[in-house]
């Protein structure tokens, strides 16, 4: 064997040295970054309900009668696993515990200390039940609907300001329900 010949036999040797390890690697780190089946799967987003809502989704928000803010939540049904909402602004971070709306079973609503307006706020759904997350998003709430007690008064007014009934005798007819 010549010398020439030689060092080309030891360059491929050194050549094949960095390529063979530094292939693995990359074989490896490609894999790891392939989804597996056990693994999370992105977070959905969490946004505002539209005519065709992508659930869950916020319907609302609004103060109830003791300044707390109250938020509508959509849901996917009486299936729909039972929620917490987590909102981070900054601040710090506020629980508001939720609870199904009676006779509604897409309908949830969590209550908690009220957030001022304007600034913008990461919302978190997450499951009672192991704190898994179901969707998130960011919201700034520029409003909300604060809820008022509605006292019926009796008649309406009359064009002389006095209140005007019905005539008991004309509603319901006294023959109802036999003609």
């Amino acid at each position: 064997m010549n010398r020439n010949q030689l060092i080309a036999g030891g360059a491929i040797f050194m050549l094949l040295l960095i390529l063979i390890p530094g292939s693995i690697l990359l074989r490896n780190e490609w894999k790891s970054r392939q989804s597996s089946v056990n693994e999370r799967e992105p977070v959905p987003g969490l946004g505002y309900c539209s005519s065709s809502p992508v659930t869950p989704c916020i319907v609302s928000f609004s103060l109830d009668a003791d300044g707390k803010m109250l938020v509508s939540v959509m849901t996917g049904g009486s299936s729909y696993p039972n929620i917490y909402l987590k909102i981070r602004h900054s601040q710090g971070e506020n629980v508001y515990p939720c609870r199904r709306v009676t006779g509604f079973s897409t309908s949830v609503y969590c209550t908690g200390r009220a957030l001022p307006l304007g600034e913008i706020f990461q919302f978190f759904i997450l499951t009672t039940n192991g704190d898994r997350l179901l969707a998130q998003g960011n919201f700034s709430i520029i409003g909300m609907a604060i809820s008022t007690l509605e006292i019926p008064v009796p008649g309406t007014p009359s064009t002389d300001g006095t209140p005007s009934y019905p005539n008991p005798t004309s509603y319901p007819n006294p023959s109802y329900p036999n003609p």
